[in-house]
């Protein structure tokens, strides 16, 4: 592996107390990240901010979306046919919150109105932190959580109009410990790792593009129960960014990247793990390198966008 560069977007503390859970889209030879800032996670004024590249160079972010008095979540980016769209959570309860759209046709400098993307829906629909994928017959899936008394489930849905609208799967059967799920598919099966509480990542596999899904099964990659995403290279090869650290909600540090294969309807198989940041002993306590979103830039290189301390967002691109 191969760092080509590690970039900070903006300065700690320029423009906001508080940042968290980036995602990344690359848009016509550029980079558009964004995440969720304020003066705190779950407060009122957590708004939805953007930054982009102009050769290279990432511009000084600026606010694209608020809850209107209610604290934003986990947006996330999808690129497709020349239309950026922009969906994010809104709510005070994670349980609670609704997912809202946006969509942008000049590569995220600017935004048209926001809009619920299922008018009345109270718990999430949509993706909840990772990026949506193409499917093999042009349609578009969404991973999904919801987080309800106590529960933890995950599924997917699946939009044929460019993401405006969903069509809703079925649960993953067989755990209530798992959200924020990460998807791919190879040869007509689609999979999703998934964030847990137990100590480990978890696996699922749907073989009807996401409505139902066999019986959640943990991996051999472990898991803090904080945010994973894995993309999958043109040669076929799966790269899983995460914290290599089992335990429930433990350590946020060091990030890794894990490179591995599918393994047709069982968990794929990992292989080099590579660690992409660590923080140096001290500091300021907030120790934490964590929610990744990863995509393929072409060829062998990709880009990973996280949180550093809660203070910014990193951007790593590494050929690999």
């Amino acid at each position: 592996m191969k760092i080509l560069s590690m970039t900070d977007i903006f300065q700690p503390d320029a423009y906001f107390a508080s940042c968290h859970a980036s995602t990344v889209a690359a848009v016509g030879g550029e980079l558009v990240c964004a995440w969720f800032a304020g003066t705190g996670e779950g407060n009122d004024d957590v708004a939805i901010w953007l930054s982009r590249t102009e050769n290279g160079v990432w511009s000084e972010p600026r606010k694209v979306a608020d809850g209107g008095g209610l604290p934003c979540w986990n947006p996330v980016l999808l690129y497709n046919g020349g239309t950026l769209t922009l969906f994010y959570k809104v709510g005070r309860k994670i349980g609670t919150w609704s997912a809202r759209r946006a969509v942008s046709y000049d590569g995220g400098r600017s935004f048209g109105e926001a809009h619920e993307l299922v008018p009345g829906d109270a718990g999430g629909r949509g993706p909840v932190k990772n990026k949506c994928i193409e499917l093999d017959d042009g349609g578009i899936a969404a991973p999904c959580s919801t987080e309800t008394d106590g529960r933890w489930r995950c599924f997917c849905d699946v939009s044929y109009d460019g993401g405006a609208t969903f069509a809703r799967g079925e649960y993953v059967p067989g755990s209530e410990d798992v959200i924020q799920p990460t998807l791919w598919q190879a040869d007509g099966v689609l999979h999703m790792l998934m964030r847990s509480r137990i100590g480990a990542i978890m696996h699922s596999y749907s073989l009807d593009r996401g409505k139902t899904w066999s019986p959640a099964e943990r991996t051999e990659m472990p898991n803090n129960n904080s945010g994973i995403d894995l993309v999958q290279l043109h040669d076929g090869r799966l790269a899983l960014a995460y914290n290599p650290v089992a335990g429930n909600w433990a350590a946020r540090d060091p990030l890794s990247l894990a490179i591995g294969r599918d393994a047709g309807r069982s968990a794929p198989v990992f292989g080099k793990v590579y660690e992409i940041d660590r923080l140096a002993p001290g500091g300021d306590g907030s120790r934490e390198l964590s929610y990744p979103a990863v995509i393929a830039l072409g060829g062998e290189t990709v880009c990973v966008t996280y949180t550093n301390r809660r203070k910014t967002i990193r951007c790593a691109v590494i050929e690999i």
